[in-house]
C-alpha cells in the first residue's frame, strides 16, 4: 500500500471513530494498520494529537511534513468531489411496521452476553491503542525550535565543566547556562548578535530575547530584523529600537544599558505608582537601582567586548589602535602604558636601557617579534631615497648625520624629582640610569608645552633624532576587522624640562617632524623647538598600506632632540 493510499484509508477510519460511526469491521481493520504500519501509527498519533488540542482551550502547535499536510488536502478533496458529484439518494417508501412480538428472558440474556462480548473487545483494542501510543511516544524525539547559534567562542568553560564551541545551535528553553569562563558569542536567527563575557548567568529564554540574571554582554543588531530584541534583567527590560550597547547586572540584580549606537527603551520591572521607562541614545546610560528609578550615569565606550577572534585571540572593547602598545609588544589594543623600546639597530622589541651615540648603517630593518610594526630605520638622504617600508616604498629624506643618541621607547618615565641633580657632566644620562633601576620615584614625560593642569597618564612614544618607525596598516586592519581605519591622530613637542640638566639653552635644540604614508610625505613640521605643540590629524585611506613616523635632526647638530608622540593612535570608525 502506497503512502498517499494508506494516508486516505486510515484518515477516513480515524474520521468514523471519532464521529462514533466506526463499524466492527472497520474497528478491527484500523487495529490491524496500527499493529502493522510504523507509519500508520505515526500519523494516527499526529491526528489523535490534533483533535486532543483543538478539543483543548489551551492549544498546542504540532509539527507537521509536508507529506501529511498533502496528504490531508487530498482527503479533503476527494470527500468534496465525492460531496458534489455523487447521485441524489432516493429513500424507500415508509413501511408499515409489523406486530412486535416479544422477547424472551432467554433472548435477552443472550443478546447481554454479546454486548459484554463486544465491550471487551473494544476495551481491549482501547487499550492496544492507548499502549501503541505511549511507546509511540517514548520513541518520538519532537523537534526542538532552534533560535542562535554560538559563531564564536574564546576559551569558554561552563560551570558544568563543558565547553560552548562554535557551530552549537541552542534551542528556546528557560535551562540556566553559567558561563564561568571565556567569552561567548551568541548570534540569533533574527541577526541579532550577542556577545556574553564570563562569569556570567543567562538563558535563552525565545528567538527575541535573552535573560541575563548576572554578568556583561554586549548586543549589535545587524538588521532590522532584530529590532525589538529584549535583554531580560532581573529589575529592568532593555528593548533594542536598531541599535548597538551593553548590559551590566551585577550579583545584587542592578542593571545599567551604555548606549553606543542608536538607541533603545529602558523599561524599570520594580513596583511604581506610574511605569517607569526611559529611552536611551548613542553617548548615554543609565541604571536602575533596587527601587526601579532610572538613573543617568556616566557612560563606559570600552567597558565592553565588542568583537573578539578565536584563531588570534584578540579582544576588543571599542578603543582606537595604540601605536605605543606595539613598541611594547601588544596588538594596539593594550593601555600603550608599558614601557619597553625597539633597538633601531637591528629592529628588536626589548626593555628599555641606556644606549649611546650609534651610527645607522642605511639599512631598512624588519621588526619580526610584532607583526603590526613593518621596520625601523635611520633616515640620510645624502646617499640618496631611503628605503621605508618592507615593500620597496622609499623617501627621499633630507642629508643628515645618520647618527642618533637612543632607542625608539614606549611611554618614557623619568625622575618626578630632578632638583638634586647638579646640571653638566652629562647628568642626564644619570638621570635616565636611576629612573631606569628604579633608585627613584618617576613619572610619564610630557612635552614642555603641555598643559601643566593635565595630570592623567598618557601613551607616548620617544624619538630621539635621527630615526623612523613604519607600521604595517593592512595587518592592524586584521586586528579590528569590520572597523575602517579612518585617521592617525597624535600630539607631538619636544621635552625640554631634562635638558637643562646639560645646560643646555632651549634656543639651542630643533628637529624636523615628518608622517609618511607609503612614502609619500602627509605632515611636516620644521624647526621644532619645545615651545611649540603640534596636532597631528591625517586621513587613512582603504588603500594605504604603511604609516611612517620619523624625526631628524634640523638646522643645528641632533643632540638633545627628544622628540614626543603623545597618545598616537589610530582611530576607527565605530
Amino acid at each position: 500500500m502506497n503512502d498517499n493510499k494508506l494516508i486516505n484509508e486510515i484518515s477516513l477510519l480515524i474520521s468514523y471513530s471519532i464521529e462514533g460511526d466506526i463499524t466492527e469491521e472497520q474497528f478491527s481493520q484500523l487495529e490491524q494498520i496500527l499493529k502493522s504500519s510504523q507509519q500508520g501509527r505515526e500519523y494516527y498519533y499526529r491526528i489523535m494529537s490534533t483533535h486532543a488540542s483543538l478539543s483543548d482551550s489551551k492549544n498546542v502547535t504540532l509539527l507537521r511534513n509536508k507529506k501529511e499536510r498533502e496528504a490531508d488536502f487530498e482527503v479533503l478533496n476527494e470527500l468534496l468531489a465525492i460531496e458534489t458529484n455523487s447521485p441524489s439518494i432516493e429513500l424507500p417508501k415508509p413501511v408499515k411496521p409489523e406486530a412486535v412480538s416479544e422477547i424472551t428472558e432467554q433472548e435477552i440474556e443472550e443478546n447481554k452476553k454479546k454486548l459484554r462480548f463486544y465491550h471487551r473487545i473494544k476495551v481491549l483494542v482501547s487499550v492496544a491503542a492507548v499502549l501503541i501510543l505511549a511507546v509511540m511516544m517514548l520513541n518520538t524525539v519532537l523537534e526542538p525550535v532552534e533560535i542562535a547559534t554560538v559563531t564564536n567562542s574564546l576559551n569558554t568553560t561552563l560551570s558544568t565543566g563543558e565547553e560552548m564551541t562554535s557551530g552549537i545551535r541552542l534551542i528556546k528553553s528557560d535551562s540556566v547556562f553559567r558561563l564561568k569562563r571565556g567569552l561567548l558569542e551568541l548570534t540569533y536567527d533574527c541577526d541579532a548578535r550577542i556577545i556574553i563575557e564570563s562569569p556570567a548567568t543567562f538563558s535563552v529564554v525565545s528567538g527575541k530575547s535573552l535573560k541575563l540574571d548576572s554578568g556583561r554582554i554586549y548586543l549589535e543588531a545587524l538588521s532590522k530584523e532584530a529590532k525589538g530584541f529584549t535583554i531580560i534583567t532581573p529589575n529592568s527590560d532593555v528593548i533594542d529600537l536598531g541599535t548597538e550597547f551593553g548590559v551590566v547586572v551585577d550579583q545584587n540584580g542592578i542593571s545599567e544599558v551604555h548606549m553606543t549606537k542608536g538607541s533603545a527603551t529602558l523599561k524599570s520591572k520594580i513596583h511604581q505608582k506610574q511605569p517607569v521607562s526611559e529611552t536611551l541614545i548613542a553617548g548615554h546610560a543609565g541604571r536602575v537601582d533596587y527601587t526601579g528609578k532610572i538613573e543617568k550615569v556616566e557612560v563606559k565606550a570600552t567597558g565592553f567586548v565588542r568583537r573578539f577572534d578565536e584563531a588570534s585571540g584578540v579582544v576588543w572593547r571599542g578603543q582606537d589602535l595604540s601605536l605605543a602598545d606595539m613598541i611594547a609588544g601588544g596588538n594596539g589594543l593594550g593601555d600603550g602604558f608599558k614601557q619597553a623600546a625597539l633597538d633601531p639597530s637591528n629592529g628588536k622589541l626589548i626593555p628599555w636601557q641606556l644606549a649611546l651615540g650609534r651610527q645607522g648603517d642605511g639599512n631598512y630593518k624588519a621588526v619580526i617579534e610584532n607583526d603590526y610594526i613593518d621596520g625601523v630605520f635611520v633616515p640620510d638622504g645624502g646617499e640618496g631615497p631611503v628605503a621605508v617600508s618592507s615593500q620597496g616604498h622609499s623617501w627621499k629624506a633630507p642629508d643628515t648625520s645618520g647618527a642618533y643618541k637612543f632607542n625608539i621607547a614606549s611611554s618614557l618615565r623619568f625622575l618626578e624629582d630632578i632638583s638634586g641633580i647638579p646640571i653638566g657632566n652629562n647628568k642626564s644620562d644619570q638621570m635616565l640610569a636611576e629612573s631606569l633601576h628604579g633608585q627613584k620615584p618617576v613619572q610619564m614625560v610630557v612635552p614642555e608645552a603641555w598643559d601643566k593642569l593635565d595630570t592623567a597618564q598618557h601613551s607616548s612614544i620617544f624619538m630621539h633624532s635621527n630615526l623612523g618607525i613604519t607600521y604595517d596598516l593592512e595587518r592592524l586592519r586584521k586586528v579590528v576587522s569590520g572597523h575602517r581605519i579612518s585617521n592617525f591622530v597624535s600630539k607631538f613637542g619636544v621635552m625640554e624640562k631634562y635638558m637643562h640638566l646639560e645646560g643646555v639653552k632651549i634656543t639651542g635644540m630643533h628637529l624636523d617632524l615628518w608622517v609618511l604614508v607609503d612614502g609619500e610625505i602627509k605632515y611636516s613640521a620644521k624647526d621644532v623647538d619645545a615651545t611649540k605643540l603640534f596636532d597631528i590629524d591625517i586621513d587613512i585611506s582603504e588603500s594605504d598600506k604603511f604609516l611612517s613616523l620619523v624625526v631628524t635632526q634640523g638646522k643645528d647638530d641632533y643632540a638633545f632632540d627628544w622628540g614626543l608622540f603623545v597618545d598616537p593612535i589610530l582611530k576607527l570608525e565605530k
